[in-house]
């Protein structure tokens, strides 16, 4: 026997009267409550209006769409529970209506009661309590004493109330249907439920493992719900670090776009200084102009008068006796020139080089708390670890037609980046397209779903490593002559040597007759076929014909190690990189380009050690455009440098990583006809070939890591449309031809 409801129970039934036991479409206590699909509870009434004709029915709660059974809304499972707990509800309403001073019956209204119904929650008086016992439908109730009632509500014990059949209204709920799902009565089990197409237990059995099941999946969602809490915050967190990166990154265009604005309104106040300056001397000799012809004019006048004076001379004597003088006068006169002098007009042209470019937006992945095991699909994402879990990053490899394929990066893969965290770009073996996901714990991150291409770019493998021809030793700068022959700094050997573009030889250039070994860094063609080397070992610059001849040397005074080299095809001048080969800045201004005439005459340097605009940390290589624009590898800046044909600076770009439009370490650079760019990067850095336009924003990456590249040192650009880029690999000492 349980005890009856306590006062915190009764506050709590009330609390349930008004959210559990109403229903949601007439907002009244269920009647007669059917559950769909999705385990909302209607009354039957309102279900029945909400279908109408149709034989699908969405919940009105979740907007979950379900099909009626046969037989339609009536055929729906009933709620027992719901409707059990009405019941009950709608009979303490009816208890509590009653005065709370009249301890009347509740059958006859008239005497005083002495025992309680605990099914009906009803007091009767002992001749209503006869009465109730003798009806058959309530004959089997529990009817006990009031006193007993008082008793057991003052020890919070709650009472096992019968629950009636549905569809057998004198049967009470003792079983669980396991097939149907479903409570029965013993009428149902004979008529609706038989053995052994279907199995029962227990109806407090069934409770019980639904309770213990109920308890389990409300543990799992707690830990849900707390999980969620957590990831609520961090979302909060990430969306105000957005906000505030946002706002970083928007101070740094406003300081890029400022300085632009400085260095534009600084050339342009020194243009329009120099226009005045030009202009103000030609005023002032137009002035003069004026002036003369004024007095010329004013002479002229003078002499005509003097003329009609004497032709009205009547003595004869007189007009011929200053003949001669006159006359001579009078020629000299006639002589003198009267012509204006056109002034010749000064006018500003624009330059074509395009300086708007302030810089590109890139995205990255940074996360905090990374777990310790990363799992990314594909072969080339980008991926943030902690330190911890260096060398334990998965990378999944997805395709259309293959299944995974899992394999470990390895720990040199990662590099440094800042706020304690390091870098890695997963290499794939796969070639083909792949479709990238970035997912932590199996869980893509939001928009990190992308399409990557991988294959193997290269066309051609020229040269093996070696000392005979066609082999290379730290193969350096390469570039075409006019028969589109590969002429190659072949460092480790001492030459330049000179290859078609099929791989066979053509020649090669060696000198002995230096005092330190010849040690060509990079090497240039002229149009009118002479060959320019930079020697470091002899701090010099070799100049010879397409026979292997030197024409002349020049540079031993200026240059300290010379690299890169280029000819300006706009003013036939030549350029070349320098430093002092430590690259710390010990003397400072090594770190700089030279200017030299074609006959070697030394005209001027540009640039100093430093990291602000227009300085140098180990410049490396150099190309100039059609127009006499120069591109200069900043290598130790990790970026590119860019200069008018004034060699005044104009803007660079490039900042040091490992994403698309990152540079680390470049050192080869080339331009095409159409002001592409492609730069290498050194071995310590991604050693890959990257496609930037003219104003430095990223195009494409020309390798991939299929291509295996180890130090793409220099860069040529073939004839072709469009062009083949010729990349001498100094480690792998072979000139690999990539296809775009």
């Amino acid at each position: 026997m349980g005890s009856v409801p306590s006062r915190r129970s009764d506050k709590t039934l009330d609390e349930i009267d008004e959210d559990f036991a109403v229903c949601s479409i007439c907002l009244e206590q269920f009647k007669n409550a059917r559950s769909l699909p999705c385990l909302h509870s209607f009354c039957e009434e309102c279900l029945i209006t909400l279908v109408e004709d149709t034989d699908r029915l969405t919940c009105p709660t979740c907007r979950g769409q379900s099909l009626l059974p046969a037989g339609g809304v009536s055929r729906l499972p009933s709620n027992f529970y719901v409707n059990s707990l009405v019941e009950y509800i709608r009979k303490r309403q009816s208890v509590k209506s009653l005065p709370a001073t009249a301890n009347l019956c509740g059958g006859c209204k008239r005497k005083s009661s002495s025992r309680r119904c605990v099914d009906c929650s009803i007091n009767y008086c002992p001749f209503c309590t006869k009465a109730h016992k003798a009806t058959p439908i309530t004959q089997s109730h529990s009817v006990i004493t009031l006193s007993a009632y008082k008793k057991a509500k003052s020890s919070n014990r709650t009472w096992d109330t019968k629950v009636y059949c549905s569809t057998h209204t004198d049967s009470v709920v003792k079983y669980f249907c396991e097939s149907c799902q479903v409570p029965a009565c013993s009428d149902c089990i004979v008529v609706k439920h038989r053995l052994p197409d279907h199995v029962h237990t227990n109806l407090k059995d069934a409770a019980e493992d639904y309770n213990q099941r109920l308890k389990e999946i409300m543990t799992s969602l707690r830990a849900k719900e707390r999980e969620a809490r957590i990831c609520q915050s961090t979302s909060k967190k990430n969306s105000e670090r957005l906000q505030k990166q946002c706002n970083e990154e928007a101070e740094k265009v406003k300081l890029k776009a400022a300085e632009v604005i400085r260095m534009v309104k600084k050339e342009e106040t020194r243009l329009v200084e120099d226009l005045r300056t030009e202009y103000s001397l030609k005023v002032k000799a137009t002035e003069e102009e004026f002036d003369e012809l004024r007095s010329k004019r004013a002479r002229f006048s003078s002499a005509c008068n003097e003329i009609e004076t004497l032709l009205h001379q009547s003595n004869v004597v007189n007009l011929l006796s200053s003949k001669q003088e006159t006359l001579h006068r009078f020629d000299e006169l006639e002589k003198m020139e009267t012509k204006t002098q056109y002034p010749e007009f000064i006018e500003f042209r624009p330059m074509e080089v395009e300086i708007g470019a302030l810089g590109q937006l890139t995205s990255k992945y940074t996360f905090e708390n990374i777990p310790k095991e990363l799992l990314v699909v594909g072969p080339e994402p980008q991926v943030v670890s902690n330190e911890e879990d260096r060398g334990k990053a998965v990378v999944l490899s997805e395709r259309e037609v293959t299944p995974r394929l899992r394999y470990h990066v390895e720990s040199s893969e990662f590099q440094d980046l800042r706020n304690d965290t390091q870098i890695v770009t997963p290499r794939g073996p796969v070639i083909g397209t792949h479709q990238v996901t970035i997912a932590i714990d199996d869980q893509s991150m939001l928009r990190s779903t992308f399409d990557k291409s991988v294959r193997k770019r290269v066309v051609k493998r020229l040269g093996t490593e070696g000392k005979g021809k066609c082999q290379f030793s730290n193969p350096c700068g390469v570039t075409t002559n006019r028969r589109g022959d590969y002429v190659t700094a072949d460092l480790g050997n001492n030459r330049v040597q000179i290859i078609d573009s099929d791989g066979n030889h053509r020649t090669s250039f060696t000198f002995s007759q230096f005092k330190n070994p010849f040690k060509p860094k990079d090497v240039a063609v002229s149009d009118d076929d002479e060959y320019l080397m930079t020697d470091n070992g002899n701090r010099q610059v070799v100049v010879s014909d397409e026979n292997g001849q030197i024409v002349r040397t020049f540079g031993q005074i200026e240059l300290k190690y010379p690299l890169g080299i280029a000819i300006s095809s706009m003013e036939g001048s030549v350029f070349v990189t320098d430093y002092d080969g430590k690259g710390d800045g010990t003397d400072k201004r090594s770190h700089c380009i030279r200017k030299y005439t074609r006959q070697g005459q030394y005209i001027k340097s540009f640039g100093k050690y430093g990291t602000r605009l227009g300085e140098f940390k180990g410049p490396a290589q150099l190309t100039i455009d059609s127009r006499g624009v120069i591109y200069v590898s900043d290598f130790m800046n990790h970026r590119i440098q860019v200069f008018n044909t004034d060699c005044e600076f104009l803007f660079s770009f490039g900042s040091k990583g490992s994403g698309d439009g990152n540079l680390k370490w470049p050192v080869g650079i080339a331009i095409d006809d159409a002001g592409c760019m492609y730069i290498g990067e050194h071995k310590a850095g991604n050693r890959r070939i990257q496609k930037f336009n003219s104003c430095g924003r990223f195009l494409s990456c020309i390798s991939s890591y299929e291509d295996d590249l180890g130090f793409p040192y220099g860069i040529a650009l073939t004839g072709d449309e469009p062009c083949r880029v010729a990349v001498a690999d100094c480690t792998k000492h072979c000139i690999n031809v990539f296809a775009q």
